[in-house]
């Protein structure tokens, strides 16, 4: 009977010890110990709040320069923070990508105002709506027209030096949006498991 009593307290305590070690872990993000988990998850979760209202669509990139000071800023907030290593990737592929997006969109102008007016003939023969402006989208809109309709005049531009780095950089924005975006819904995917990991384990004790 005594050794029977001592298993079953030994099983008690083990069904107590392995979920509160367990949440131990979750909730520390299986950290590095290098930052407390409000020095990070207060301040990235308003940074991760500026990025959902930053705009990083490509088509805002034309021959005016572009004020790319919030995305600056965001980018060097993120480098101020030590991510728990669940979150380390998703956190490299901010700073990335963000850094990726504000480098190439200064470079994508800066072509666009020595194409605009064989950007702007090109478009005018392929009847594209400009609203005023050539942006990226101007130049992602002849890139398909490139592969789809035989134009000895944008097939020349799109393999020019200045039609392909333009068409570089305008593709480089348009996938660092795309990354940001995944990104984003990544860490809010890992902040909602993480507090239903959480809530269930302390459900238990």
């Amino acid at each position: 009977m005594g050794k029977r009593s001592g298993v079953k307290s030994m099983n008690r305590f083990l069904k107590t010890l392995i979920p509160a070690f367990l949440l131990v872990i979750i909730v520390s993000g299986c950290g590095n110990g290098s930052q407390s988990e409000t020095d990070y998850f207060d301040p990235m979760d308003a940074y991760i709040t500026e990025i959902g209202e930053t705009n990083f669509s490509p088509a805002q990139v034309s021959l005016a320069s572009l004020d790319t000071s919030n995305h600056l800023s965001i980018l060097k907030g993120l480098n101020t923070l030590t991510p728990p290593r669940l979150y380390a990737n998703t956190h490299q592929t901010f700073i990335d990508q963000i850094g990726k997006w504000t480098s190439n969109s200064s470079q994508a102008s800066a072509i666009l105002k020595v194409t605009e007016p064989e950007i702007k003939n090109l478009a005018m023969d392929f009847n594209l709506t400009l609203n005023g402006e050539i942006n990226c989208e101007t130049v992602s809109n002849l890139n398909s027209f490139s592969t789809a309709q035989q134009s000895s005049d944008l097939s020349n531009f799109i393999n020019s030096s200045p039609g392909a780095d333009i068409v570089l950089f305008c593709d480089n924005l348009y996938a660092a949006e795309h990354q940001i975006q995944v990104a984003f819904d990544r860490y809010n995917e890992l902040k909602t498991d993480r507090k239903a990991v959480v809530d269930d384990l302390l459900s238990t004790q």
